[in-house]
């Protein structure tokens, strides 16, 4: 029994450090850079805790988890980067470009039911 115990706790430990890694406090994200024309392709350059990170070369959910930590107008900049290329935002953010939209016309008060508009 304390053999099955032991391995229980093992696996538990194991499988909370491979769990979701932690979302950093507000402000390690910031927009530093975007291409947003044809040759050189539709991208946000983000510095993540002094590291740049091109969207086009990360997933949906790493650029969606990215863009979450942004700030409000750093989060407006990336949706209007991206506002003449919807094919490289489908591309860049999948099925998360729903909820950037949906977070975008809330602040523009085009959503019914927006609770506070201009925020």
């Amino acid at each position: 029994m304390k053999r099955f115990v032991r391995l229980l706790c093992a696996l538990l430990c194991v499988s909370l450090a491979l769990g979701a890694l932690p979302v950093d406090a507000a402000g390690s994200v910031r927009l530093k850079d975007s291409s947003c024309d044809f040759v050189s392709g539709y991208y946000v350059v983000y510095d993540y805790n002094g590291t740049e990170l091109r969207s086009d070369l990360l997933g949906p959910n790493t650029n969606y988890d990215l863009w979450k930590q942004l700030s409000t107008a750093d989060k407006k900049e990336v949706l209007t980067v991206f506002a003449f290329g919807p094919g490289w935002f489908q591309e860049q953010f999948g099925d998360n470009t729903a909820k950037m939209n949906d977070w975008r016309n809330i602040r523009r008060c085009t959503t019914p039911g927006a609770p506070v508009c201009g925020r």
